[in-house]
C-alpha cells in the first residue's frame, strides 16, 4: 500500500505596475486549488480569490500576498508578490507657442522646431525622452512640424531608463502680421550740437504709425 500526500502550492507569480497612481494588476498561478489574495504576510481577511487580481488605486508600491487553498484550507505559506506605482514626470501641459509666419508666404502657416521648446515643457528635459504625435495613440514622431498639418500637437515625456511616461497637449499659433516690403518712416533730428551730423532720436515717435500698419 502506499499513500500519496499532495500539497497546493504557488508555482508562478506575476507582478505588475502602474504608471503613476492607479490600478495595478497581479497574477498568480497555484498547482492545486484556488489562489487566495491578501494584503499581509500573515493573518487578515483575503481580499481576493482568483488567478488575477485588480488592486485598489494605490499611490506607491505595495506588498500583496497569496496561498494555494484546497477545500477553504489557508494556513499555507503565503507568497509575497509586488504591485510596482513608477512616477509620472511633471510637465508644464497645454502650452501655447506662437511663431512668426517669415516664410516669405503669409498664409497663416509656418514651421515649428518642437524641439527647441523642450526646456518650456520640463526644465530637466535632459533626462528625459521626447516624442511628439498628432493625437494621444499616433506613434508618428516629429522635429520640425509645420501648423498646416494640424495646430495642436500631443507630446510624450518618458524618463530616461523607465518605462513610466505623461503625455501632455501643445498649441501651436502662427502671427501673419507683418510690415509691407515698402514701408519706411523716417524720423528726422536737427544738430544743434557741434554740427558733426549726430543727434539724439526718439524712437518712440515711430509707435503709433508702426502699430497702425497691424489690423490685430
Amino acid at each position: 500500500a502506499s499513500t500519496r500526500i499532495t500539497t497546493p502550492k504557488i508555482n508562478e507569480t506575476i507582478s505588475g505596475e502602474s504608471c503613476g497612481p492607479g490600478q495595478v494588476t497581479l497574477e498568480a498561478n497555484a498547482t492545486l486549488g484556488e489562489v487566495v489574495w491578501f494584503d499581509t504576510a500573515t493573518g487578515g481577511t483575503p481580499l481576493f480569490t482568483g488567478n488575477m487580481f485588480v488592486t485598489q488605486p494605490l499611490v506607491s508600491d505595495t506588498s500583496f500576498y497569496v496561498v494555494a487553498s484546497e477545500n477553504g484550507c489557508l494556513s499555507g505559506q503565503r507568497t509575497p508578490i509586488e504591485a510596482i506605482v513608477k512616477p509620472k514626470p511633471s510637465i508644464n501641459d497645454n502650452l501655447v507657442i506662437s511663431n512668426c509666419d517669415e516664410d516669405g508666404l503669409a498664409d497663416g502657416f509656418t514651421d515649428f522646431d518642437l524641439t527647441s521648446y523642450l526646456s518650456l515643457i520640463k526644465s530637466d528635459f535632459e533626462n528625459h525622452t521626447f516624442t511628439f504625435q498628432l493625437s494621444e495613440i499616433d506613434a508618428q514622431n516629429a522635429a520640425s512640424f509645420n501648423i498646416s498639418i494640424a495646430d495642436e500637437v500631443f507630446f510624450r515625456v518618458q524618463r530616461t531608463g523607465d518605462d513610466c511616461y505623461v503625455i501632455g497637449r501643445m498649441l501651436l499659433d502662427v502671427s501673419t502680421t507683418s510690415f509691407s516690403d515698402d514701408f519706411v518712416f523716417e524720423l528726422q533730428a536737427c544738430d544743434t550740437e557741434e554740427g558733426d551730423g549726430i543727434s539724439i532720436f526718439n524712437l518712440e515717435d515711430s509707435e503709433e504709425v508702426m502699430l497702425s500698419e497691424f489690423s490685430d
